[in-house]
This record gives structure tokens, C-alpha cells and sequence, in this order.
């Protein structure tokens, strides 16, 4: 089967990595934001790749295609496999990332050709099956079957779940790992790092209306590890809350500067905590804004950086190992 999966723009070569690493596709491509790939895995495995923001089975591609007017009039193939039980579909429209509409007429035939392909019926809106036809910047375009739910938009400020998972799997985890987020926000990375196995995870942050969210969100989680072993509470990380070598891992998205004030001073003194905290070997991976300095202490290495799109905002993950 093929597939297209998407991200943040600039995770592609941690997207692809993992996802050799995972199922070990013989054909991938990479693009912004997307890879389209080929892999013996059922549409419901795919479904599961909590690194991916929505997946998509391709239906038929379109290359340098002339416009979306032109894509929609192209014949598509005389089969097209829907789900069980579905009955409706819905059609998306997007050119260049904008949703979009087409003439009245092409609109008509594309939906006509859907209709004797899959045997379901057109539905404007909450459809069993959805179908995107998109037209990409750089002249890609696809008919694409939507597999996983619509992902929601997270409030401002508040990192995106797949972005977390991603961050989270750039920390090499393990078994055994001590854990911390020390700028957790809504803990969008700490639970990102509970769905896999863990010794002890700790989020912290400032903000005691965050923490006690998040507590309710844990206590809701029927999962005796998590009860026992999931460490959240209000602090200061920068006043040596953590022992010296007590983490295996951090990973953080620590405030910019963008939705509140921070000292001069905050990243040099957050560095120096993160060298002192993590055990040798330890991993630090951190989001931050593109133009953020890091005062990086020497015993911290920085083994790759990314330049990535957080909500159209210019951002760098960077990867550290304490040495």
C-alpha cells in the first residue's frame, strides 16, 4: 500500500528515520512537511504512528500537475477500496495548504468518479470517509483517503502531540530512563513519553494551574505505572530542584519569550541545570524559537539541530548529549 503522512515542517529526516526504523518501507519520499511511502502494514499499524500528525492512503498521484481544475477533471482508478461499514464520504479541496473550491462542473465529475469507484455517496459533512485532493508548493499533487482522525488545533502556546512524540523519540528512549520536562506546559511531551515504557517520569512548571491539569489528566489514565511512577508539580527548574545526575533524559519546549516575559539570563541559567542534572550519556533535546541563543555549557554536546515550523512559527530542535 501507499501512504502520505504528515509533520512539522523540517522533521522530515527525523520522520523518515524513525519510520525506516519502524516498518522498513522499500519506497519513501520525502517532502515539506510529508513523506509518501510504501509498506506492507495495513491501514490500521499506520493509524498508531503517533510521530505523524494525520496519514492518508494515496488514491492517485498527480506530478507537476497544471492546477487543482486540471487534477480534478483527471480520471482517478475504477476501484478504490473503502472501509467497512462506510456508507458516505466527504471531499477536501486544498491548493498550495488553503482550502479551496473548484467549478461547479469538475467538483461534480471528481465526485461522480468517487461515487462508482468506492460505492459510498456523497455527504457534505460528517461523512463516514474522507478524501483530500491537494495540490502541494512544490507542483505535488494527490487524491488522498483520510485513515486517521482530524487532528485538532491546540491553543496557543500549547505544542501539538505529534510534535511531542517526535521530540520524545529523538531522545533515544529506554526502558529504564529517568525522565524529565522541567518546562512542561500542558504536558504534551511528559505524556508523550508515558505511551512507551519508562522507570519515572517528572514535569514541572511554573504554572500551578498547568500542573494541577495535568494531575487531573494523569488520574484519569487507567494505568498502574502511570499512577505510581508519573511525577508532576509546580517549581522553579532554574533554583536546583533536581539532584545532580539524576535524569537520563530531557526533553523540553521551554517559553520563548513570545506568550510570557523571561529574564535575560534564562537560557544560560537552563543550561546549566540540564548539565548538571542529566547523567553522563544523558540526552537533551530542546525546542526553542530559530533566533534564541543557546550558552551552551561544555559539557553539553549538540549533536544535530533542526530548523522546523512550529503554527508558522520559526523554531530549532536541537539534540545535546551530556559528555
Amino acid at each position: 500500500m501507499k501512504y502520505f503522512s504528515t509533520f512539522a515542517s523540517g522533521f522530515e529526516e527525523l520522520a523518515a528515520e524513525f519510520l525506516v526504523d519502524d516498518f522498513a518501507p522499500p519506497r519513501a519520499r520525502k517532502m515539506s512537511g510529508a513523506i509518501v511511502y510504501e509498506c506492507s502494514a495495513p491501514p490500521s499499524e499506520i493509524q498508531k504512528i503517533k510521530y505523524f500528525k494525520n496519514s492518508y492512503l494515496v488514491v492517485k498521484e498527480y506530478s507537476d500537475a497544471a492546477g487543482l481544475e486540471s487534477m480534478t477533471g483527471a480520471a482517478i482508478p475504477a476501484k478504490i477500496h473503502a472501509p467497512a461499514r462506510a456508507r458516505s464520504f466527504s471531499l477536501v479541496l486544498s491548493d498550495k495548504n488553503k482550502l479551496t473550491a473548484v467549478s461547479g462542473a469538475s467538483r461534480a465529475r471528481l465526485v461522480a468518479g468517487i461515487e462508482r469507484a468506492t460505492g459510498l455517496k456523497y455527504k457534505s459533512s460528517a461523512a463516514d470517509v474522507e478524501f483530500l485532493m491537494t495540490l502541494r508548493d512544490d507542483g505535488n499533487g494527490f487524491l488522498l483517503q483520510r485513515i486517521t482522525k482530524s487532528s485538532e488545533s491546540p491553543a496557543e502556546g500549547q505544542l501539538e502531540s505529534h510534535i511531542a512524540h517526535l521530540l520524545v523519540r529523538a531522545s533515544a528512549p529506554k526502558d529504564r530512563d529517568v525522565f524529565i520536562d522541567p518546562f512542561c506546559g500542558s504536558g504534551a511531551i511528559p505524556l508523550a513519553r508515558a505511551a512507551t515504557r519508562f522507570h519515572g517520569i517528572f514535569a514541572m512548571d511554573i504554572d500551578a494551574a498547568l500542573i494541577k491539569n495535568l494531575k487531573a489528566r494523569v488520574a484519569k489514565i487507567k494505568n498502574s505505572k502511570m499512577q505510581k511512577s508519573f511525577f508532576a508539580k509546580t517549581g522553579d527548574f532554574l533554583k536546583n530542584e533536581f539532584e545532580d545526575n539524576f535524569a537520563d533524559a530531557i526533553v523540553t519546549d521551554p517559553p520563548w519569550g513570545e506568550f510570557q516575559k523571561i529574564n535575560a539570563d534564562f537560557y544560560a541559567c537552563a543550561f546549566r541545570e540540564f548539565a548538571k542534572i542529566l547523567k553522563t550519556g544523558g540526552r537533551l533535546v530542546i525546542l526553542t524559537g530559530r533566533e534564541t541563543a543557546m550558552p551552551t555549557p561544555s559539557a553539553l554536546s549538540k549533536t544535530t539541530e533542526y530548523s522546523v515550523l512550529i503554527h508558522g512559527k520559526k523554531a530549532k530542535a536541537a539534540v545535546y548529549v551530556k559528555v
